[in-house]
């Protein structure tokens, strides 16, 4: 059973994820913010709990990247662009998405004992940080959006903790 543990939390992630898209469409944006941040907190838990349980591996990896996609990638740009369509947001936000994408790829195709570019996984936080804040407008988001793009595909090395 526990070797499951690890891969039943990015689970929980990728729900979380799909939960935030389904709130954001029904204009229950607190409470999709709140799923992305508690995306977040799972996110977190599961590679620790595989580390810690000596569980890792391949299949782990690729789960947790693509759920990584689903809840601070398509989910942020979602709750966004729910709030506020406008042409610039949904160019900026496509933009967000394919590098949230490629960062994801480039973490899956090289070893390193750092992180290149900025996690995806701080969308997770600035997102609904920004909402809460209530700098959730159009033109603060075209910023994190685009902020965020280029830190995300940025040569930026970042240690891992």
């Amino acid at each position: 059973m526990k070797r499951h543990i690890p891969n039943i939390l990015t689970f929980c992630n990728l729900i979380s994820g799909l939960g935030s898209l389904s709130l954001s469409l029904q204009q229950e944006y607190t409470w999709a913010a709140l799923l992305i941040v508690f995306a977040t907190i799972v996110d977190k838990l599961d590679g620790a709990a595989a580390r810690k349980l000596g569980t890792e591996s391949p299949i782990g990896k690729y789960l947790d990247s693509l759920s990584d996609l689903v809840s601070f990638g398509i989910a942020p740009f979602v709750f966004v662009i729910d709030q506020h369509m406008t042409p610039i947001l949904l160019l900026t936000g496509i933009l967000f998405v394919c590098a949230g994408t490629y960062r994801l790829a480039r973490f899956m195709v090289k070893e390193n004992p750092f992180f290149t570019g900025l996690p995806i996984t701080l969308n997770g936080l600035l997102f609904p940080l920004l909402y809460f804040l209530h700098w959730n407008t159009e033109q603060v988001f075209t910023i994190a959006f685009i902020g965020m793009s280029m830190g995300m595909v940025s040569r930026i090395k970042i240690p891992k903790l």
